[in-house]
């Protein structure tokens, strides 16, 4: 589970970069994976920190350090 909840993560940081950034259902898509990654794995690092990125990005900055402590 693991291993699946880590790999969500890395395609979520997949559309948070070129070219897939450009996509119209980039954040979606994104949102979705970290969701999916998540639910296999409530605690995994990779997937809490790419949202936590996904919530920078999107300058929501007390969420993201929220979801890092």
């Amino acid at each position: 589970m693991r291993q699946m909840a880590s790999a969500h993560a890395s395609i979520a940081e997949s559309y948070m970069t070129e070219p897939l950034c450009d996509d119209s259902d980039a954040e979606n898509q994104c949102e979705q994976n970290i969701e999916q990654a998540l639910q296999m794995q409530p605690e995994n690092l990779d997937a809490l920190q790419t949202r936590a990125q996904l919530r920078l990005l999107r300058q929501k900055d007390s969420e993201a350090k929220g979801l890092l402590t």
